[in-house]
């Protein structure tokens, strides 16, 4: 029987196309018997491991798999219908994000990530961000203006805790955007090595209370309008004060 809190998982693992086999594929006999003619087959778009990440990310997110809680490959296998190797591959995945860590001779937990672990990462990602502003030398390029605002605006409709997956997907792009900007490559590569820590960081914090998603693009708009005047201690000081924010919970309490 599929486990009530991932209800709703077994949708989309099967909403799969199905092709027809070829009449050698109908001859052939499986260790189980002769094969179906048809035989079910992932979308080329995303992978049957791509859903699978994605829901347990999910779930994480959302709570359902606590901080803590091991990972056991066959409960989640038999729960989700899928092999013990897309689980594996699943896991590894969320690994290399930081949602999950490995645990030597135990598999994988899900990682905990505590309120201080939160306000030291954001100090770190607030002080890196400002130092890159404070290279800025002009005003931002209309067109890299543009795409910060399209990538903040998209924030506005975001519902959470359901839309967290795309907001932090967008919160990555928004602030990669920015620190490319300042085309300082090893200030840049050491913003890329705390990356990982975003996924379990935002989760921290959501916990907290978000506020709407509207309030979440109205916190980044600030960032944009700040780098447009041309002035890198302005902007060095918004991206302090947007991290900030986001660790102490101050209400409204922004995500970074």
């Amino acid at each position: 029987m599929v486990s009530p809190r991932l209800s709703g998982c077994l949708t989309i693992l099967l909403a799969w196309r199905t092709v027809k086999t070829s009449p050698d594929e109908e001859a052939r006999v499986s260790d189980r018997g002769r094969v179906s003619r048809e035989v079910l087959v992932p979308p080329a778009s995303r992978t049957l491991v791509d859903q699978v990440a994605s829901q347990l990310r999910l779930a994480i997110m959302k709570g359902s798999l606590p901080a803590g809680e091991h990972l056991v490959e066959v409960r989640l296998a038999a729960e989700l219908q899928v092999g013990r190797s897309t689980i594996r591959e699943a896991l590894q995945r969320l690994a290399a994000s930081g949602l999950v860590e490995v645990v030597p001779h135990r598999g994988h937990r899900v990682r905990a990530f505590g309120d201080r672990d939160a306000a030291e990462i954001c100090e770190v990602l607030g002080l890196l961000e400002a130092h890159a502003a404070r290279r800025l030398a002009a005003p931002l390029d209309p067109a890299v203006a543009a795409r910060l605002r399209e990538t903040a605006g998209r924030m506005a409709s975001l519902r959470f805790p359901d839309d967290l997956e795309r907001f932090i997907e967008l919160d990555r792009a928004f602030h990669g955007i920015l620190m490319e900007v300042a085309d300082q490559r090893w200030l840049h590569q050491a913003w890329r090595s705390q990356e990982p820590l975003l996924g379990p960081l935002l989760v921290t914090l959501t916990r907290r209370g978000t506020g709407s998603g509207s309030v979440q693009a109205q916190r980044h708009l600030e960032l944009v309008a700040a780098a447009e005047s041309g002035d890198g201690e302005r902007l060095a000081q918004a991206c302090l004060r947007h991290y900030h924010l986001s660790s102490s919970g101050e209400a409204p309490a922004p995500l970074c």
